[in-house]
């Protein structure tokens, strides 16, 4: 059984993994049915995935599926496929799960860093917060959305290489590039650790003058 914000669930199979940092969730419901899965089963899994705030559901079946049910599927978190057609799904999702959590991830720091730097609504017309790194947030800044913009990239299906950011040195600006998915979600992930320490820095900073002031 699984616990969820109205109720509790009980699931064929409940999968929590933490890969490269990042935690997913996933819900497993197999049909060992002689017919093939009609639409309501798959409404009745994007019920409980919700309900138990998980990344991902997997509707398995041996029999296939209705058409009805390809269609409740379609562009939601939910997922059909056979047994043998499972590991090749479950690896792929793995890897645009935590490319989607990542994405989140600087969306909120963006959101935090813009709140915490601009004391007014409209920060685009108002002064920053005095003692603040000005010149260090529009880096962080642009860092962010260089990484949003290539997470994007992978998910339209943009060919590998693709230059994640680029680190000042003392030889010069180096590039920092992914080969694939799986090293795209390593090097973004180490980017962002490095943009929040950086914020939380800031945050402390912020903090410590209004304190100050006050």
């Amino acid at each position: 059984m699984v616990s969820g914000a109205r109720a509790e669930h009980k699931v064929d199979v409940w999968v929590e993994y933490r890969a490269l940092g990042l935690m997913a969730r996933w819900v497993v419901d197999c049909k060992y049915w002689n017919s093939a899965v009609p639409k309501a089963a798959v409404l009745t899994l994007k019920g409980v995935v919700e309900d138990i705030g998980a990344d991902r559901g997997f509707l398995v079946s041996e029999s296939g599926f209705q058409t009805g049910a390809f269609a409740a599927a379609s562009n939601s978190n939910i997922m059909l496929a056979s047994l043998g057609e499972l590991e090749a799904l479950t690896n792929e999702d793995m890897l645009a799960t935590l490319l989607n959590k990542l994405d989140r991830h600087a969306w909120e720091l963006q959101k935090r860093m813009y709140l915490a730097f601009y004391p007014e609504e409209d920060h685009w017309y108002s002064e920053p917060r005095s003692g603040v790194d000005e010149e260090g947030f529009w880096k962080q800044s642009g860092g962010l959305g260089n990484i949003r913009t290539v997470i994007e990239r992978a998910r339209m299906g943009d060919k590998f290489p693709m230059i994640v950011y680029a680190d000042s040195t003392e030889a010069g600006e180096q590039l920092v590039w992914a080969n694939g998915r799986r090293d795209l979600v390593e090097k973004a992930k180490v980017r962002l650790d490095t943009i929040e320490t950086w914020l939380k820095a800031q945050e402390n900073t912020i903090s410590r003058l209004s304190k100050t002031k006050s």
